[in-house]
This record gives C-alpha cells, sequence and structure tokens, in this order.
C-alpha cells in the first residue's frame, strides 16, 4: 500500500507538473507578399501568448531550404514535413493580399499532421489592438486546445456518460429523449429522483458570423423550449437550456453542461488605429501585392546624374605634347530598369532570377572651346548605355536577404565633340572615343535593414572597338583595358517604391602601338616615339527614384 501510494504521489507531483509545463510548439511560416515584415510580427506577437511555444519563421525558413521545400508554394504536405522535421504539434502559413484600403490575411493550418479549414482576417492596421485580439480568437480556435486559455471559451464535443443514484444531482447528465417506459418509471419515482427533465424537442437556429462555412462547434448540441419546473429540492442545474437564454443555467447552476450558443465572429471596428478586422472563412491569393526589393519581378529608376572626365596622356616631355584634357561635373539624367518574368509567379524559384536589364546616361549639356576661336561653343555628345542578361540569385527568402546579380551587357561609352563649326587650320586636341564592347558584371544587394540596403558591384568591358582614337590618322592601335565600379544607397518606402543614391567609376587605360600619327609624328620625326599611352577617366552619380512590382 505504501509504495502503491509513493507512485500516485510520483505521478502527481512529477508527471504531471512535467506535463503541463511541456507547451504545445507552433510553427509560424515566412508569410507571403509582406516585404515589410510587419505583420509577420504582429501574428507572431498574437500567438505568443505563454500557452504556446511559438517556432519563429526564420527558424522555419531555414528548415524549409533544408528541407528544399519551395516557401511561396507550401503544400499541405509540405507543411506535413515541416511539422515531423520542427517536432511541431501545428504549423500556420499565410499570405498577405489587398482589398480597397485594407489589407487582407488567408491562411492555412496543419494540426497534428491533419488539415484544418482555412480562414482569412481583414484589417486596415497590423498595430491595431483589435486585429490582434480577433486574430489570437481565431486563430486559438482553429488550434484547438492545443494551448489555454481562449481556447477554455470553447465547447466541449465529447460525449458524457454519467451513471446516476437516485441521491445523485445528475449534474452531467446531457438532455436526451426519453423513451414511453422511461416516462413511467419517472411518473412512479420519488420525489427526490431528478429525473423530471424534459426531453430535447427543437433545436436552436445557431447564430453564424460573417461567413456560413466557418461554424462553431456548438452546433450538435440540442436545446429546449422552457419545461416545467423540477420538484421541489431539485437541482436546477439539470434543466436543459430555456428557449433564448443565456449559456448557464438560470436557475444558478454552472451551465456546465448546457449547450452554447456559436458566438459570432470577432470584428475589430474602426476605433483603433482606424483599423477593421473581419474574420472569414477561405483562402484567396492576390497576384498584385507588393514583394520585397530584393525579389521585385520589374524594377524601373529615373533621375538625374552627374558625371566628369579625365583624360592623361603618358609621353614624352616635347614641345608639341597633347594637353591633358579634364571636364568639372556637368548633369546629366539617367534610366535604368531591370524585368524577371518568372518572378511574377513566383519570386523564389531559381528560374525566378532569369531576368534582362540595362540603363542609359547623357549629359545635357557639355561644351568644348577652342583657344583661337573663343567666341564659339563646340557641344558634346557624351552618353553611355548597355544591355543585357541578367540572374539574380537571392541568398534567403526574407527582404533582408542579400542579393547577387551577374549581368553580361553589351554597351557603348561614347565621348564626341561636334567640330562643325570649326574655322579652317585650327583643331581641338581632344581625340573622340566611342569605347564598345561586352561587359561582365556582378552587383550584391545588401539589407543594412528591411528598408535600406548597401549596393555595391563592378565590372570590366572586353572591348572590340575604341572609336575615334584609334585610327592611324590619331593615336592608332592600343592594348585597352578597363574597370567599372558602382556603390549606392537603397531606401525603401512605402514598398513598392524607393530612393537610390548611387556613384560610380569608370576607368579606360590605352597602351598604344605606335601606329597612329599622334602617338610617333607629333614631333615632326616619325622615327620618334611621342605618346605611349592615356588614361581615361569617368566618374559621377545619380539620385535615382524607383517603381517595383
Amino acid at each position: 500500500m505504501t509504495r502503491s501510494l509513493a507512485t500516485a504521489f510520483a505521478l502527481v507531483f512529477v508527471v504531471l507538473p512535467a506535463t503541463a509545463l511541456a507547451k504545445p510548439r507552433v510553427a509560424v511560416t515566412p508569410l507571403d507578399n509582406d516585404p515589410g515584415g510587419d505583420v509577420q510580427d504582429a501574428v507572431t506577437d498574437a500567438l505568443d501568448n505563454g500557452d504556446l511555444a511559438i517556432v519563429g519563421p526564420k527558424q522555419v525558413s531555414r528548415t524549409v531550404d533544408k528541407l528544399g521545400l519551395d516557401s511561396g508554394e507550401l503544400s499541405d504536405k509540405d507543411l506535413k514535413k515541416l511539422a515531423n522535421e520542427l517536432d511541431a504539434d501545428a504549423v500556420v502559413a499565410g499570405t498577405l493580399s489587398s482589398k480597397g484600403g485594407n489589407k487582407v490575411l488567408h491562411f492555412k493550418l496543419v494540426v497534428h499532421g491533419k488539415k484544418q479549414k482555412g480562414f482569412k482576417i481583414e484589417f486596415g492596421s497590423a498595430k491595431s489592438s483589435k486585429f490582434k485580439h480577433a486574430l489570437h480568437d481565431k486563430m486559438m480556435e482553429k488550434l484547438g486546445d492545443l494551448g489555454s486559455g481562449d481556447v477554455a471559451d470553447k465547447p466541449d464535443k465529447r460525449k458524457k456518460k454519467t451513471v446516476a443514484s437516485a441521491d445523485d444531482d445528475s449534474d452531467s447528465k446531457p438532455a436526451r429523449k426519453k423513451k414511453k417506459h422511461d416516462k413511467a418509471s419517472d411518473d412512479a419515482g420519488s420525489g427526490d429522483d431528478d429525473a423530471d427533465a424534459k426531453p430535447a424537442r427543437k433545436k436552436k437556429k445557431d447564430k453564424v458570423a460573417a461567413d456560413a462555412d466557418d461554424k462553431s462547434d456548438s452546433d450538435d448540441k440540442p436545446a429546449t423550449k422552457a419545461g416545467d419546473d423540477d420538484s421541489a429540492g431539485g437541482d436546477s442545474d439539470d434543466k436543459p437550456a430555456k428557449k433564448g437564454g443565456d449559456d448557464d443555467s438560470a436557475a444558478g447552476g454552472d451551465g456546465d453542461d448546457a449547450p452554447h450558443k456559436a458566438k459570432p465572429e470577432r470584428t475589430a471596428h474602426a476605433g483603433d488605429d482606424d483599423a477593421s478586422a473581419e474574420v472569414h472563412a477561405g483562402v484567396a491569393v492576390d497576384a498584385g501585392s507588393a514583394r520585397a526589393a530584393n525579389h521585385a519581378a520589374v524594377r524601373v529608376d529615373l533621375g538625374p546624374s552627374v558625371t566628369a572626365r579625365s583624360l592623361r596622356f603618358n609621353s614624352r616631355d616635347f614641345a608639341e605634347a597633347p594637353k591633358n584634357y579634364t571636364n568639372k561635373i556637368v548633369p546629366g539624367g539617367r534610366v535604368e530598369g531591370e524585368v524577371y518574368p518568372l518572378a511574377i509567379g513566383n519570386p523564389y524559384g531559381l528560374a525566378s532570377g532569369i531576368g534582362v536589364g540595362g540603363y542609359y546616361d547623357r549629359t545635357l549639356s557639355l561644351n568644348v572651346t577652342n583657344s583661337e576661336q573663343t567666341n564659339t561653343k563646340f557641344p558634346v555628345t557624351e552618353q553611355h548605355w548597355q544591355a543585357g542578361l541578367r540572374y539574380r540569385l537571392v541568398f534567403g527568402r526574407s527582404d533582408t536577404a542579400i542579393s547577387a546579380t551577374l549581368g553580361f551587357d553589351y554597351g557603348h561609352q561614347t565621348f564626341k565633340i561636334n567640330r562643325a563649326g570649326l574655322m579652317p587650320g585650327l583643331v581641338i586636341d581632344i581625340p573622340d572615343v566611342d569605347y564598345a564592347g561586352y561587359i561582365p558584371q556582378l552587383v550584391f544587394r545588401i539589407p543594412l535593414a528591411r528598408s535600406i540596403a548597401v549596393v555595391v558591384g563592378g565590372g570590366t568591358t572586353l572591348v572590340t572597338k575604341a572609336g575615334e582614337i584609334q585610327q592611324n590618322s590619331s593615336y592608332g592601335q592600343a592594348k585597352v583595358t578597363t574597370g567599372q565600379g558602382v556603390v549606392g544607397l537603397d531606401i525603401v518606402f512605402l514598398k513598392r517604391f524607393a530612393v537610390q543614391l548611387q556613384g560610380d567609376l569608370e576607368q579606360v587605360g590605352l597602351a598604344f602601338k605606335y601606329t597612329g600619327e599622334e602617338s610617333i609624328d607629333r614631333d615632326g620625326n616619325p622615327a620618334t616615339k611621342d605618346v605611349g599611352g592615356a588614361t581615361d577617366r569617368y566618374y559621377g552619380g545619380a539620385l535615382l527614384f524607383s517603381v517595383m512590382y
């Protein structure tokens, strides 16, 4: 007997508390179309009420990558795999979309390995406390009895079987239909037997909230019209629920066994942060929702730019040596763009990184002069364009994931002087250039926060021609090497828009092969080597306004 009592006490004081402390694990996947992460935080906060152990989106994302799943299209089978891998009792997945001026969250759930019916919640602000309350209540209802607290309000569908003696109050006995011989027995029984409860004859019409597909579990329980009073001394808890009455017994009983009315679904009204939240059943997807900048399918950048140029020659010191050329910063305009067609449907697949892109930059007003024709300005066409293929690889699925974009373009860098107004016999001793070739490049976007990222990259031009400067009448053939770099700050706002401050540098090195007149005959003696090379440098920047999809 002593050993049995000890075992019982061990169960009560050791096993049961340990079981109580083991909180159910709920895994929350990253929300689709939530680039700022504010709604994701609100969902996590709503569930993190102390009754559940929350497995956050970051850990879930790592597990999704580990299992080789596509987080943009997680199927019910995928959610079950996640639950097994994370040892989670439930997995919650969601998609954010827009509806008028509000947003809509569409949820699907797997609880204990079984798919649950999805639901949606409409709201105006993720910071609204009423939105969080409505989300919490609905989510806890869907999760069933995983946690405690609000779930206790849910009616218990399990049938109770109770055997009552003549002295038993039969508090937990549910209302049931009586057969004819039961009624006869009741009439012959003693006054202390509380068996006079009338059978259920008419069901209440359950009230439902916004959507008929999402009914409360209380539909199963019968209710009756108000019947005869019990005999004197009887317990009023045995009465069936009165039509139109409250959930608890009107006679002072605890009403635990009385059928509950279906509660209307909770709605947050415009009074808290001007937000409204409404719960519905069903799942829908809005393909037009904004996505993070690192997963954008289309991006167009437009804005003012500035450019300066420096051309310096490597020559021996003699009277006819070419003079270096420098122009100060001059204004211009720039437009850039990238398109990733396969990212429109699914921004997370490997194929979604295939795209095209390019940019065009041109100075708006640049002129040069001749010292012997001072009253004339000779306009200069200075422009740079390139376009080609892109492949973007994002190292993760969140809006703070680093991305690397590999490009292979074809382009031109042009500096050409209009000499039409130059008087006969005069020259402008600045050679025209038109560097053309193929441009491999690599650009990284490194987020510092959800809305701020550093952009840094570089490339080179595999020059196929350099323009007039390579002609024999100028400096002749040359070995051309190039390098270019870019650094910028990308600031995203309102999810679809951004401002990018960009700085860039390009340098072209020319090593002449002494085949042109200007490199060997500037001093009038073809036997000497006059100019061995040149360094052509361009630097500037742009302030770009961006639109993304």
